[in-house]
């Protein structure tokens, strides 16, 4: 009998552990998930997108793909908060967010990257296809704020194809990010490109 509550005293202890394991797996899986994606919109914050982005772009750099990447900024996102209230800037956030997953492809990234600037990154893609996706983008979101929000968004965007020998993903969004400043500072809600 002294065996027997041994082996059963040992079994559930063992099967204790197990169970604590696999929950300890699984909340690092949880932590590491929200450690990388945005609270409010659910997309990838800027450590994601770095993360995976790094990846995707070394995978179109070895198969000599094409990548174009997309800044976008909410155009007079303050004016929002200030005129509507902040929460009508979450659902704003949110919206777009919304629009940009439902317009992108499988197999592109999209992140906000902080306050209400995103980033995108089209892959198989080049230029032609990044105005392409900016033309749906923006009519999506005309369409959709005005009828959801009760006012119209626009955003400003900067495009960057990725150069021969360009490898860096920040190298890559920051010229995107200069296309972006040069959209902003013709009159935004445009796309423009880098040159």
């Amino acid at each position: 009998n002294l065996a027997a509550a041994v082996a059963t005293n040992v079994s559930l202890v063992l099967g204790t552990v197990a169970v604590l394991v696999a929950w300890r797996a699984e909340a690092e899986q949880k932590l590491r998930a929200l450690a990388m994606t945005d609270g409010l919109t659910g997309l990838l914050n800027r450590r994601g997108f770095t993360n995976q982005g790094d990846n995707l772009l070394s995978h179109a750099w070895r198969h000599r793909l094409p990548v174009t990447a997309l800044m976008l900024d909410l155009d007079h996102f303050k004016q929002i908060n200030d005129t509507h209230g902040h929460e009508a800037g979450d659902r704003a956030l949110q919206l777009f967010a919304r629009l940009l997953t439902e317009t992108c492809r499988s197999g592109d990234l999209m992140a906000r990257l902080g306050g209400e600037e995103f980033g995108v990154l089209l892959l198989h893609n080049a230029a032609p296809a990044g105005h392409a996706f900016d033309t749906r983008l923006r009519q999506r979101l005309h369409e959709a704020s005005a009828s959801e929000l009760g006012f119209v968004l626009d955003y400003s965007g900067g495009m960057a194809s990725l150069l021969p020998g360009e490898s860096k993903l920040a190298v890559l969004m920051a010229r995107a990010d200069g296309a972006l400043y040069d959209a902003k500072t013709a009159g935004r809600g445009r796309l423009m490109a880098a040159g």
